[in-house]
């Protein structure tokens, strides 16, 4: 190899090594107005119920899944019967799980699995579990239809969407009462 190729080659490793060494440095956020590169964004800051809850719509389920695009990436506000829970992992602090929620109540209260929504982005603290069957209020934001397959291979086709804030409807006690739980989203 000539001095010359020798030469092209170092450049051309140095600049490489340069190009990842400042796009490493400079990772973050560019602001638009000064193009100044700045840290990544600090982590949303965590919402309360009541702040998720005012800020949602309350829209039926047929409405919104006949007319998804008009709701896509509103928040919305649903009560519910959880048919299925879906664990996607978990780390030393919390548990990560989507929720398949029945919303369409019988006229006697009971929920059948006539109105599925596909609910992910579920964080759970340690030690705290949402479990089948459990009565839920949640605050998501709407996105388009999940189609996805049974056991059986037939498709199925239901609303998704992320989730904001849930609270856990605890059974009634003795006197009637009910208490609430709260979970965060990711």
């Amino acid at each position: 190899m000539s001095h010359l190729a020798r030469v092209i080659l170092g450049c051309t490793l140095l600049v490489l090594v340069l190009l990842v060494v400042l796009s490493a440095a400079v990772s973050g956020v560019v602001d638009r107005e000064t193009g100044v590169a700045s840290p990544e964004p600090p982590p949303p800051t965590p919402i309360t119920w009541e702040e998720a809850r005012s800020q949602s719509r309350v829209v039926g389920y047929r409405e919104w899944f006949r007319s998804w695009g008009a709701y896509q990436g509103t928040a919305l506000y649903f009560r519910g019967q959880v048919k299925q829970v879906i664990d996607e992992g978990s780390t030393d602090q919390a548990t990560f799980s989507s929720l398949r929620v029945d919303v369409l109540p019988t006229e006697y209260g009971q929920y059948l699995g006539r109105g599925i929504i596909y609910l992910h982005g579920l964080v759970a603290p340690r030690g705290v579990r949402i479990l089948d069957d459990d009565l839920i209020e949640f605050v998501g934001i709407a996105e388009a239809p999940l189609t996805y397959q049974t056991t059986l291979g037939a498709s199925i086709t239901v609303p998704a969407m992320k989730m904001v804030a849930l609270r856990w409807l605890p059974p009634p006690d003795r006197r009637g009462a009910r208490t609430t739980g709260f979970v965060r989203s990711r």
